[in-house]
């Protein structure tokens, strides 16, 4: 256990909130799920308890790697950078409920959990705010990696040019 919070505490402020990103939106593909497949239920019928677990852990999963997916989509400033995150951010919404419908009920979910997931926003106004607002974050969270890592290579760029400069 020590050695896994040794290694937290040398991760940089741009990777923890990389880590923070996945966790954000991870959490919040999970709750979605839940809720999108109770409102497919509507109470007629009984889910058990490891199938909503199952839903909510692959809601997570499946949010998570469609951020992954959306690669160079989100986290870039200026006007461009945030036209880019609106873009990202529906298209990491609809890949994550392909991916979420297809891990929580392999075939039919694949089909109808982008549906759903449209059905449940339309009929949810708020759940559409949180959603905007989870995206937003993940924006601002991903652009302090992006611009860390930047900096990073721009450093070793600058630092190559002086060396050949000096010679």
């Amino acid at each position: 256990m020590r050695k896994a919070t040794q290694r937290l505490g040398e991760m940089t402020a741009g990777e923890r909130c990389l880590g923070l990103a996945y966790a954000l939106l991870g959490a919040m593909g999970g709750i979605l799920t839940v809720a999108t497949i109770s409102r497919l239920t509507d109470g007629s019928a009984e889910l058990s308890g490891w199938y909503e677990l199952w839903a909510g852990i692959s809601g997570g999963i499946g949010t998570s790697f469609a951020l992954y997916l959306a690669g160079d989509l989100i986290g870039h400033a200026g006007w461009s950078g945030h036209r880019r995150a609106i873009y990202g951010g529906i298209w990491v919404t609809i890949v994550a409920a392909l991916i979420c419908g297809s891990l929580a009920l392999p075939i039919l979910g694949t089909m109808f959990a982008p549906l759903a997931l449209l059905a449940l926003l339309a009929s949810k106004p708020s759940l559409v705010l949180l959603l905007a607002a989870g995206l937003a974050a993940v924006h601002i969270l991903v652009g302090v990696w992006r611009r860390e890592r930047d900096s990073i290579f721009l450093y070793q760029q600058f630092d190559a040019d002086n060396a050949q400069a000096r010679r």
